[in-house]
């Protein structure tokens, strides 16, 4: 396809500013829509193939907070099951999340001077007064900017526990797209300002064969893949922007439970975990290998 070749964006896209090959996405998700409810839910113990009644404590969201590293290795294990009888790994609130949200501080503040909090459902795992407060449904666009990917590159950074996610595509002539992510970023001297910055680096090689112009990117950030929007997010992506890269971070699983939830996606693309550390446990590259060799 030549360079000047106009090639449409999907419907409802358009053109971001030319100058623009820097984005920064710190603003929290306002969707007054919850992800789902917590306590609605049954948990299960996986093992060999079986499922066991587990009783998930009260104090689960304090406990992940306080160690994260040996809670998500125990939710492994982990399954809930709806009452459509749906089965998928564990997808907990974490009290992380909220970190800097007034309101749900307020409402914690308020849990701690009475001695009889109020739940609802099966599970008690979430109160009333956070029901409504925490694990927004995140919102996938449906229009706005692309922005155009070309030899000088595109970064962004995403603040932890946003729900953002950017749309790419190649508008002039590159041969090949590196990246990195830099996980668990930091502003000085604000604790609550845990972000990941996705940088990639396209280059021009002469003997090499120029990726279409037209092709699409996207930087997703996902606050967890154990989200059960995930799965549907991701084909809605996938079918209206057909990305030959998209790298997805604060993945928010383990190993396990990475491979039992991409497993659920019926994709043609391949991908990579990178597992990382830390709360937000890594993230994923996912690439067409019918357009582009394995990322680097």
């Amino acid at each position: 396809m030549e360079p000047n070749k106009e090639v449409p964006y999907p419907p409802g896209f358009f053109a971001a500013m030319a100058i623009d090959i820097a984005k920064h996405c710190f603003k929290y998700n306002t969707n007054p829509v919850q992800e789902m409810n917590f306590n609605d839910y049954v948990y299960f113990h996986s093992q060999s193939g079986k499922l066991t009644l587990h009783v998930v404590e009260y104090d689960i969201l304090r406990k992940i907070v306080a160690n994260p590293k040996q809670e998500q290795h125990r939710m492994d294990r982990l399954m809930m099951v709806n009452e459509a009888g749906e089965i998928f790994p564990a997808h907990l609130p974490n009290i992380a999340d909220v970190v800097g949200k007034s309101k749900v501080q307020a409402a914690i503040r308020e849990m701690e001077k009475d001695d009889n909090v109020e739940y609802e459902g099966i599970t008690k795992i979430v109160s009333k007064l956070l029901m409504d407060k925490i694990d927004s449904k995140p919102i996938i666009p449906t229009n706005g900017p692309i922005y155009s990917l070309g030899v000088a590159g595109f970064k962004t950074e995403f603040s932890s526990y946003t729900n953002d996610v950017l749309f790419l595509q190649v508008r002039s002539p590159i041969t090949e797209i590196n990246y990195s992510v830099f996980r668990d970023q930091f502003i000085p001297d604000d604790l609550t300002s845990r972000y990941q910055s996705v940088s990639l680096c396209p280059e021009l090689d002469g003997n090499k064969k120029k990726l279409d112009i037209g092709v699409a990117v996207v930087l997703w950030n996902v606050q967890r893949i154990t989200r059960p929007s995930f799965v549907d997010h991701f084909e809605q992506i996938v079918a209206t922007h057909n990305p030959i890269l998209m790298i997805v971070t604060e993945v928010g699983a383990t190993s396990t439970n990475c491979e039992r939830i991409l497993a659920k996606l019926g994709t043609t693309m391949s991908w990579r975990h990178d597992a990382g550390g830390g709360l937000l446990r890594g993230t994923v590259v996912f690439w067409d290998p019918q357009r582009v060799i394995r990322p680097c």
